[in-house]
């Protein structure tokens, strides 16, 4: 699945795993999904704005971070966390700055 979403942050981060002691890296970021940054009301839920989403990528597809704030292509891809299927951010390319 691709969707346009607006990335608001990004930090990188490292880790040393208590289990196998292996280093883990990657880059957390924190997006909308949107490309647009307008008012916006769920008449459903009364629920105004934008809910902002966190996980992290891997340092491989955070060489597409060109400019954050800014609006960028993602491609979702299918993982399974925890018992569960959620759709989790695989890649990312620059679409462009932040819409006002």
């Amino acid at each position: 699945m691709n969707s346009k979403i607006t990335i608001l942050h990004a930090r990188p981060w490292s880790m040393v795993d208590e289990v196998t002691k292996a280093q883990r890296e990657g880059v957390s970021i924190q997006y909308v999904m949107t490309d647009r940054l307008v008012p916006n009301v769920d008449a459903e839920t009364g629920e105004l704005g934008y809910t902002v989403t966190k996980e992290s990528i891997s340092v491989e597809a955070s060489k597409a971070l060109v400019e954050v704030p800014g609006v960028y292509d993602a491609e979702f891809v299918l993982r399974g966390r925890a018992g569960k299927n959620v759709l989790v951010v695989s890649t990312v390319a620059f679409a462009g700055g932040g819409k006002k």
